[in-house]
């Protein structure tokens, strides 16, 4: 189940800490606390809430064990929420919690399948295994890769599965069984014996026999075989007989106590359908009843003690609801306090500024008063406009002034310049336009020469490159470059690809032609350390040997009887001693050197197959290099055909790359060549026309000049002309120009000497007005304007401090107006001391609202007891509705009948259990049915069965003695049948046989069992990564793709080795192997592997989050993007918990992913 939200109540540093998962729609949530923030305590905590707190937690340093509290809110399958809360303690440590606070409810533990939904069905450390990962574990499946044998099958089954041990497991098998047969072992159990089986077997074919004797004995052997054969079943039969009668003995008190059972179920009668259980959910129902009896008395106790503390509470409702028109009395109060003193100082300043204002106005006029100076002040406008005449004045006369000077000086520059002019000859137009044109025209060419010696250059290194490149080609000419016919990349890399084939095979074939020959050697040498040891007898040799003397002794028994030849017979004689003689020294020899004889005989047929294999060997490299000229052949003649010369494909393919540069170069040297013959030309049309304008405007020229000197020259002799007209226009343009600056500067004077005579006549009323004497100066003038500025502005002063002690008083008066009316509020007399009256309100006021905000607090309290009090009620009644249900299961009317009703069904359920096991036993003593066994057992006679019994019991010793003496005699006879040979050869040839044989059976089921065992093994690895790997490897390549940004496509396995291996293919299409990837790489492929085995493995029973915890600490800021972008695919349809204490890797996972993926918990203060 995936967590929604972790309540670390008491556990570690924690303290009522919470974190909440289910808090946005991200799956993928980053948690950050820096160190000593309680990082680990916290993905304990994850383990310790599924799995249960440890008995020796490491977490108990701040809380005591019996402290410790851990909660959490989980999905379930259907997506509704489970809130769990788990405690430190053997019994009911998981409970059910409140999803709001995650404190724990009572009497509410979790059963099995809340349980089993938790976890999984996981125990912790499958879970850390499948779904933890730290850095650690991470580095640890990188090196495991790298050095981990490079095996995909351990790899996956490690990343996904967790299976381990599977190649230990097969390597075991392998041994085991190789311990019994090997196809070239000399020790294994099998080979052995059969060596020896086959030895005895020839040793007992030397026995030499006589007919007539061993036909007798051969009879008696038999008929001692058949007599033990009789007594045996005969013992058989007792046997069998002795077993029935034990088995009726034993069944006859299992019936009785099965019938007496099921007896007393009949009698017990009617059992209440209570569950096994019913006696702990009465006695748990019973218990929560107390307890909520005794939560609903405090609770009452708690809502009449609220109850008794407010109505001792003392109220004004009326005061508290006008406390905000108090708080505004209290503030304007303390307003009118804080100017008193600014009153009297404004009061004091009055009285001063009105004598000073007095003396002001004596200053002005003698015997004026200030209010007939003012009336005489000009207004604001008047006094703009006054200000604007005077500034006037000034204007006018500095301008007059300066109009005058300007006409002095016009007139003596005027007078300099007339006179003055150059000499030169003029020149037409037309000329100076045509030398021009000539001139821009050169110009846009002056830099040809130096590009045309660039461009030479260019042309020679062009040149020089192109015959480097052709002779490199070994063509003549960059013509011969284009009647070549190139071939198709894909063309020239199928070519590569099958020469490349065709030489593996060739390499191939050479280096199993130099193994042939070093196993040959191998033999021939131990074929002669063999027979250099002394004469080497064989199976064949021992068998001719022995053909031979069989031939022999057909010959004598075909001679005629009495007319036989007796110098013939005794030759024949004589010739068939000998032959026996042999083949019994070769038995011997045998015998004797058996082992090497078995080596001698495999070298030899080891030194056969190799010749066989060498010769085939042969004829395959013969093919090959048939194969390998006949291609040779065709592909020289398609690049015959082609035009292009005789080189392998790697070589062709780097040769039609550099005619392709050297095409390319040949177009650029004809480019180069094209364009320095066209800015040849250009360069020298410019020199000629540029050359006859200069000619055509009176100027010399060298008779071989060059473009620059010629540029040069036009350029110079059009600047003098330039700069000749420049200055002639330039003076007659100023001439002119201080013509009309003197009639202006004349018209000027006029103009300010008239305007003068105006601003002076219009200043003369004013003069009068301001009490000044006439003619007075402008200066004169603003002095007074500034006294009577300032004798207004003193004016205003007062008014200002007068407005000020008006605005006080009003204030006061309004002060005083809302206190009485706040009392008629209050129903109170009108107040006779204003400042007492409202500190008395302020007080009363402040004891008001506490008391009201008392009973809020006293009604918080009482509401929650009433709350307690209610679910009190809720748990009491679930409590009784268990017990009624109890009653209504066991027929019961009262709950004090239910202990009798519990007794009777636990009656009823043993009575069964007894009926049930007795079946059981019935069923391993005997095959027969109960019905068949109560049949036969109602007619057993026990005292006849017991004398039965006794006779068998009796009679067994007799009969044993009888088949031992049969065995006797049977064994006797063998040996007297054994014994008819020359010697006791034959025995000891034949009971080695026996016990070879013996040995050999006995080895070949346990090898049977070993093989079997390991062919399935192998079968299920096949078929697991047929059906495992498959998918697994493409989605891992998907997620080893997203996390190497592109680098690598795909994984890939390689089953080309004698075990398969993981490689990862890169945007190139190169196969690399784990072994040559970097350590970070690694780590990125592990976590891959991961990722997708736990998506394989995916299902609603177990979507388990996946935590962990600081992977990416080596990981630079690109490879951790990269991660991150995967781990929120994996999220998609999943859980992922990333915790660290890297503080970069909080705004980098932000830059990558989006709010509504990624989730950012912080776990410090």
């Amino acid at each position: 189940m995936k967590i929604r939200k972790l309540f670390l109540q008491a556990f570690g540093p924690f303290t009522g800490r919470v974190l909440d998962f289910g808090a946005t729609p991200a799956r993928l949530h980053l948690v950050y606390g820096p160190n000593e923030a309680g990082k680990s305590s916290a993905l304990r905590a994850i383990g310790d809430l599924r799995f249960g707190i440890p008995l020796r937690s490491a977490d108990n340093f701040v809380h005591d064990n019996a402290q410790l509290l851990l909660a959490g809110v989980f999905e379930q399958a259907d997506g509704t929420p489970l809130a769990l809360a788990r405690r430190k303690k053997n019994k009911d440590a998981l409970t059910a919690a409140d999803p709001l606070t995650g404190e724990p409810l009572l009497h509410s533990p979790a059963n099995a399948a809340v349980v089993q939904a938790l976890t999984g069905g996981l125990d912790r450390a499958r879970f850390e295994l499948g779904f933890g990962l730290d850095h650690a574990r991470l580095r640890e499946g990188g090196r495991q890769l790298v050095q981990g044998e490079g095996e995909l099958g351990a790899a996956l089954f490690e990343a996904s599965a967790g299976l381990q041990g599977v190649k230990a497991l097969l390597a075991t098998l392998q041994e085991d069984a190789k311990a019994y047969y090997g196809p070239r072992s000399a020790q294994a159990v099998i080979n052995d014996a059969a060596r020896q089986l086959e030895e005895h077997k020839q040793a007992l074919k030397k026995a030499l026999v006589r007919p007539e004797a061993w036909r007798e004995r051969q009879r008696a052997l038999d008929a001692a075989g058949e007599q033990l054969q009789a007594l045996q079943a005969e013992m058989a039969a007792l046997r069998q007989r002795a077993a029935t009668l034990t088995e009726l003995r034993a069944v006859q008190p299992l019936l009785r106590q099965r019938d007496q059972a099921l007896a007393d179920s009949v009698q017990l009668g009617p059992v209440p359908a209570l569950p096994a259980d019913a006696r702990e959910q009465r006695l748990a129902a019973q218990q929560t009843l107390a307890t909520v009896q005794q939560q609903m008395a405090e609770a009452q106790a708690e809502i009449d003690a609220c109850a008794d503390a407010q109505a001792a509470l003392r109220l004004e409702p009326g005061l508290t609801r006008h406390a905000a028109a108090v708080e505004r009395l209290v503030q304007d109060f303390a307003a009118v306090r804080r100017q008193r003193p600014e009153l009297l100082q404004t009061r004091a300043a009055l009285q001063a500024g009105g004598q000073a204002l007095a003396e002001q106005a004596a200053q002005i006029e003698t015997g004026q008063g200030v209010a007939a100076l003012l009336a005489v002040a000009p207004t604001a406008a008047e006094r703009l406009a006054l200000d604007e005449l005077l500034a006037d004045g000034a204007r006018v006369a500095q301008a007059l002034a300066d109009a005058q000077a300007r006409v002095a000086r016009t007139a003596a520059q005027l007078q300099a310049s007339l006179g003055v002019g150059d000499a030169a000859t003029p020149v037409f137009a037309s000329v100076v336009a045509a030398l021009d044109a000539a001139l821009q025209h050169a110009q846009a060419w002056s830099e040809g020469a130096s590009r045309q010696t660039e461009l030479q250059r260019d042309v020679d290194a062009t040149a020089r490159r192109l015959g480097q490149a052709l002779h490199e080609l070994g063509m003549p000419d960059a013509a011969s470059l284009q009647t070549a016919r190139p071939l198709l990349a894909g063309e020239i890399a199928q070519a590569e690809q099958a020469m490349a084939a065709r030489e593996a095979e060739g390499l191939a074939l050479v280096r199993e032609d130099m193994q042939l020959q070093q196993d040959l050697q191998v033999h021939l040498r131990r074929q002669q350390q063999l027979a250099a040891v002394g004469e080497l007898v064989t199976a064949q040799t021992l068998q001719a040997a022995r053909e031979r003397r069989h031939g022999l002794w057909r010959e004598f028994k075909r001679l005629p009887g009495p007319s036989v030849d007796v110098d013939a017979l005794a030759a024949l004689a004589e010739r068939f001693e000998q032959a026996q003689a042999e083949a019994d020294r070769q038995a011997d020899l045998l015998r004797e050197g058996a082992e090497r004889a078995a080596q001698a005989a495999e070298c030899g047929l080891r030194i056969q197959e190799n010749q066989a294999a060498r010769q085939a060997h042969g004829l395959a490299r013969a093919d090959w290099q048939r194969r390998q000229d006949q291609a040779a052949m065709d592909w020289r003649a398609r690049l015959v055909a082609a035009g292009l010369p005789a080189h392998d494909p790697a070589v062709l393919r780097d040769w039609q790359q550099r005619r392709a540069q050297a095409l390319e170069l040949a177009q650029q040297h004809a480019d180069l060549q094209r364009e320095s013959a066209d800015l040849g030309e250009a360069v020298q049309a410019a020199l000629s026309d540029l050359q006859a304008a200069l000619r055509a405007a009176g100027q010399e020229t060298p008779a071989s000049p060059s473009l620059a000197a010629l540029v040069q020259q036009a350029r110079g002799w059009l600047q003098a002309q330039v700069e000749t007209a420049a200055r002639a226009e330039a003076r007659a343009a100023q001439q002119q120009q201080w013509r009309a600056e003197l009639a202006a500067a004349e018209a000027d004077v006029a103009a300010r000497q008239a305007e003068h005579a105006a601003n002076a006549e219009a200043r003369a009323g004013w003069t009068q007005r301001l009490r000044l004497a006439p003619h007075s100066t402008p200066a004169a003038v603003k002095a007074r304007l500034a006294e009577f500025a300032g004798l207004a502005q003193a004016q205003a002063v007062l008014h200002q401090q007068q407005a000020s002690i008006d605005r006080a008083q009003a204030l006061e008066d309004a002060l005083a107006r809302d206190a009485a009316a706040l009392a008629t509020l209050l129903q109170e007399a009108a107040p006779s001391h204003l400042g007492d009256f409202i500190d008395q309100l302020q007080r009363r006021t402040a004891e008001a609202s506490a008391g009201e905000s008392r009973a809020a607090e006293l009604e918080r309290r009482a509401g929650a007891a009433r709350r307690q009090f209610d679910q009190a009620r809720r748990q009491g009644q679930a409590g009784a509705a268990v017990l009624q249900d109890l009653c209504a299961m066991a027929g019961v009317a009262t709950v004090d009948e239910l202990p009798q009703a519990e007794l009777r069904a636990e009656t009823g359920r043993r009575l069964q259990q007894d009926v049930t096991r007795l079946a059981a036993q019935l069923a391993a003593a005997s095959a027969r049915s109960v019905d068949a066994l109560r049949e036969v057992v109602a007619d057993l006679d026990t005292a006849g069965t017991d004398a039965e019994r006794a006779r068998i019991e009796a009679a067994l010793p007799l009969l044993q003695a009888r088949i031992d003496e049969a065995l006797a005699n049977q064994l006797a006879a063998r040996q007297a049948f054994e014994a008819i040979d020359t010697s006791g050869a034959a025995a000891e040839a034949r009971e080695a046989m026996e016990s070879a044989a013996a040995r050999y059976r006995a080895a070949v089921r346990p090898w049977a069992q070993l093989k079997m065992a390991e062919s399935l093994l192998q079968e299920a690895l096949r078929r697991f990564r047929e059906r495992a790997q498959g998918p697994m490897v493409t989605l891992a390549s998907d997620y080893f793709a997203l996390v190497t940004g592109g680098r690598y496509r795909r994984l890939r396995v390689d089953e080309a080795g004698d075990k398969p291996a993981l490689q990862a293919v890169d945007a190139e299409g190169r196969a690399i192997g784990v072994e040559a990837m970097s350590e970070g790489t690694a780590d990125q492929l592990y976590l891959a592997l991961r990722l997708a085995a736990l998506e394989l493995q995916r299902s609603p029973e177990r979507a388990m989050p996946l935590v962990l915890d600081d992977v990416l600490m080596t990981s630079d800021d690109e490879r951790a993007a990269q991660m991150f972008k995967a781990l929120a695919r994996f999220a998609e349809g999943g859980q992922v918990l990333l915790f660290t204490h890297h503080r970069h890797l909080v705004p980098l996972a932000r830059s990558v992913l989006p709010a509504e993926v990624l989730a950012v918990h912080a776990l410090g203060p």
